[in-house]
Formats: C-alpha cells, structure tokens, sequence
C-alpha cells in the first residue's frame, strides 16, 4: 500500500453535484486553508477541543485488549444528527435506517445493482466483478449514548444551521457525541460551497481533527435509498481517495492497487478536462488507449484493456452505475480500522468489545423501530 498524502489538521473532501445525481468534488485542503484564513478564531478554538479529546480518550487507546466482530463482521456504532428547521430535512426514523441499510449492502459488496444489466450490459463487468471487496463492516444505530442512556442513535436539534454555515464546520457543534465511540453523521439542508454545483455531503479523512470527525449530508441524499453518497462519503471516512488521485491531478494515483489509472472524475461536465459524455454499462470500456483525441485512457492498451473502473463508488458516475469497492480499497479500510494509537488508534477503539458493549451494538443487537 503506498503512503497516502496527510492533508491539514481537518482534512475532508467534499462530494459536490448537479442534476441526474452527478457530482464533482475539490479536495478541502485548499476549502480549508480558505476558511481558515477567514475564521482564525474558530479553528483555533477546535485544535484545543481537539487535544483535550485526546488525552481524555487516551485510556481508551491504552486499554485495548482485542477487537469484535460479529458474524465476522466489525461493528461501528453511529450517531446520526438531524439538523432541521421544521422543514423537509427533519426526515424520518425508517428513512435513516434505509439509509444505514443500503450502505451497509455497498459496503459488503451486497449491492443489488451489482449483478444487475442495463439494455443487456452488465453494470458490473466481469473484469471489475472479480476485483469485488467486501467490507466486513456493520454501520449501527447506537442503542446507548455516551452517558449510557437508552437511545434510537438519532438525535433530532431545530436550528438555522441547517440551510448552511460558514464555516461549514461550525455544525457540528450543535450536537456531537465522543467520535472515538461513534460515527457521527450530521443531517442538514444546504452544505455551502466554493462551486458552482450543490455540495451533497462531505467527510473527515481518519487523520483529522476528533472534534470534527463524521460526516455531513444533505438529507435528500438520506432519504433516497438509491443515491450512494453516503457510501461515498463513508470510503472517505474509512480512509479512501477519488479513483483518480488523492490530490486532484489527473491519471495520478489514489494509492490502491487495484484500481485502474483514471484521467479524471467521470460525470460532472465542467470539471476541467473531464469527457463531455458520461460512462454507462453499454461503453465499456471506457477511456481506453492513449488515442490522439482529447479524452484518453491513462495507460496503453496492452497494459490497460478494461480501461477505468467508472462502476466504482470513489467515482463520481451516476448513482444507477456505482455498484463497487474494490479489494484494494477493502484492503484501506482494513488498515484505518486496525490503526495503531500513533496513527488512527480510534478508529480501532470504535470497533472493540468494550466500546460496542458501551454503545449497545453488540450480540443481540436490534436495530431502532
């Protein structure tokens, strides 16, 4: 595994969209370092709240014994914050458990979609089919909250937030539980951006600020059990880059083995030197060669022939085509998970026996009704 870049103190990326459900994302290293010229004050303030988190956490971190799995599965237990207004971003308790639902299938490799045909074409092909990871990690709604109180996982707060806020990380103080004990996922109605499209969620990198660890989601993307921004977003979390480059160039590297070199994002017309049409099943393969045109594969054909992996969720195609991690990308998360307490050591706490037995997600676990 080649060594990932470490971005700022609160490394994120930001998955952004137009209409059809594409998107395009920017890299927040260069969002980040804007925002933080223009709010000093606040992002001081989170590299205290930041180091007070860590060294009241650092029993956690010391007292490690083993992990859990069940079912040979590795359980991490979420919080999910809906931040409404009284408005249609107050969705449902059913709506956020097919949420967690569909992604957890993404994750296992359990996608419907997977197997499935278009017009003839498989959605899937077999080439990329065979490269299928699978995840063996289990999203819960937490049953117990981080005093130890019985709770669906879903904590509802009315706020203006929730139409956006500069900085955008200012939400997260609305509500947060200890992210070395949960997975907290914060629900809104309008993410601002540098961009012209609509941000539809963004996600911390495991090697960010505690603080701020999670995600943030538009709640049209929570509500719709196809859209795959959520599994997106959760890759990021879990320590995965785009396709095509952990720093935005093109053909550059993503640091997994198994995923094909990539010009660029696919599906968003106006990213700079992006192919004006979008891949679908029946064009495989796509971007293949090194053609004389302006829109090429990244390596010859000999080396290259199923030409770019545009199926996979770190992609942004549309959501009817996504339908796949690879191993390699499987083989990231394993590493985040597993960690050590000099590098990602929460993200192995948050999986222990001692934390799912705390946040009640182990054996015997019933999801919330």
């Amino acid at each position: 595994m080649k060594q990932r870049i470490l971005f700022l103190i609160f490394s994120t990326l930001f998955l952004s969209g137009i209409s059809f459900g594409q998107g395009v994302c920017g890299s927040y290293k260069g969002y980040l370092q804007d925002d933080m010229n223009k709010y000093p004050d606040f992002y001081k303030s989170l590299e205290q709240q930041n180091a007070e988190l860590e060294k009241s956490n650092k029993t956690f971190l010391q007292n490690i014994v083993r992990k859990k799995t069940v079912e040979g599965k590795r359980i991490i237990p979420v919080v999910v914050h809906v931040i409404h207004n009284m408005g249609n971003a107050n969705i449902s308790d059913s709506d956020i458990q097919n949420a967690l639902n569909a992604l957890n299938k993404n994750v296992n490799g359990q996608s419907n979609k997977f197997l499935a045909f278009q017009s003839g074409y498989p959605k899937t092909p077999d080439i990329f089919a065979a490269l299928r990871g699978v995840g063996n990690v289990e999203f819960r709604l937490a049953r117990l909250d981080p005093l130890g109180n019985s709770t669906n996982g879903i904590v509802r707060v009315q706020s203006e937030y929730t139409n956006g806020t500069e900085p955008n990380n200012l939400v997260k103080s609305l509500s947060y539980w200890n992210s070395y004990q949960y997975l907290n996922i914060w629900v809104v109605s309008k993410i601002n951006s540098n961009n012209s499209g609509t941000t539809l969620g963004y996600a911390q990198f495991p090697w960010g600020g505690m603080s701020t660890d999670g995600i943030v989601i538009l709640y049209g993307e929570m509500d719709d059990i196809q859209s795959t921004t959520l599994t997106h977003e959760v890759g990021h979390w879990l320590g995965l880059c785009h396709t095509w480059d952990c720093g935005g160039g093109s053909c550059g590297d993503d640091g997994v083995f198994d995923t094909p070199p990539q010009h660029t994002s696919n599906g968003f017309t106006t990213d700079p030197g992006a192919d004006p049409t979008t891949p679908n099943p029946s064009k495989f393969p796509w971007h293949v060669g090194l053609p004389s045109g302006t829109f090429y594969g990244c390596q010859a054909d000999s080396l290259n022939p199923a030409g770019e992996m545009f199926m996979n969720y770190m992609d942004y195609t549309n959501d009817d085509y996504c339908t796949m991690f690879s191993k390699g990308q499987v083989a990231v998360f394993d590493e985040t998970l597993v960690g050590d307490t000099t590098q990602y050591g929460f993200r192995m706490h948050i999986w222990s026996d001692d934390n799912i037995a705390a946040t009640g997600t182990a054996d015997g676990y019933l999801a919330p009704t």
